[in-house]
């Protein structure tokens, strides 16, 4: 993707922003691609996820006992499968409950803050209502694994998908996963995070920022009920997020 939009633009650097697994993206290009650097103008990190140590997403308690450990039989059961596939029906009939008067508006609220933090106090409904008609999408199942392995097996790491010691010498040479060098990130990189995610939250944020040598910035968002889905679709997300965002990217714009 980075690829095509260069040679589509002709520009020979981009400004990339992800939001939760976006960033996850990120930091795993990076560490293991560092040419990619040289492509990269600013990095904007919305709820950056690496580390899951402290995660009190109701996500992490209930999947942690199933799948926090390779090895076991739902490890084996549940992988390489298609996780949460598209259905546009599903989607409508989601998008349509969560547009409805109470109780089922109230029941759309909670299932999201389940996920990611209490509080719904910033939610823009319109924006969920909107975000329900293309989410959750298909993605595979071993990235829920890998993601709950974090919180699990392999906490205060961030390593590659751990296959149990026998296959991880199969895939890797080691019957340990390893670790993704986040020594290799050298792009400039901002992270946006906030006091109330559920997913990815201030403790282990300070274990990231601990881990990026060339960190541009760690903004801490101010409203301390912020949680993890308001980066988008917060009321008050062109306040709290986009403005600080646009200015670090100013910075950079007239650099190149």
């Amino acid at each position: 993707m980075i690829d095509y939009i260069i040679e589509k633009t002709g520009q020979r650097k981009i400004h990339y922003a992800g939001h939760s697994q976006g960033t996850t993206v990120y930091f795993v290009m990076l560490s293991e691609r560092k040419e990619y650097n040289k492509k990269i103008k600013s990095a904007h990190m919305l709820a950056p996820c690496a580390f899951f140590e402290h995660g009190s997403s109701a996500a992490f308690k209930v999947f942690r006992p199933l799948v926090g450990t390779p090895g076991g039989i739902y490890n084996q059961v549940l992988a390489d499968m298609e996780l949460m596939p598209q259905n546009r029906l599903i989607n409508r009939l989601a998008d349509t409950a969560c547009g409805l008067d109470p109780p089922l508006k109230f029941l759309c609220k909670n299932m999201w803050i389940l996920f990611a933090g209490e509080g719904y106090q910033n939610t823009n409904l319109t924006a969920l209502q909107e975000l329900m008609e293309t989410h959750p999408g298909s993605c595979s199942s071993n990235q829920g694994i890998h993601y709950i392995q974090l919180s699990g097996h392999n906490v205060g790491r961030f390593c590659q998908m751990d296959y149990g010691a026998k296959k991880n010498k199969e895939v890797y040479g080691q019957p340990i996963a390893p670790d993704y060098n986040l020594d290799n990130i050298v792009a400039p990189t901002y992270l946006y995070s906030s006091n109330n995610d559920g997913l990815c939250g201030p403790m282990d944020v300070n274990t990231l920022v601990s881990k990026i040598k060339n960190l541009a910035g760690d903004y801490r968002v101010p409203d301390l009920t912020f949680n993890h889905l308001d980066f988008i679709v917060a009321k008050n997300m062109r306040k709290m997020v986009n403005e600080p965002v646009i200015k670090n990217i100013v910075k950079h714009e007239n650099k190149f």
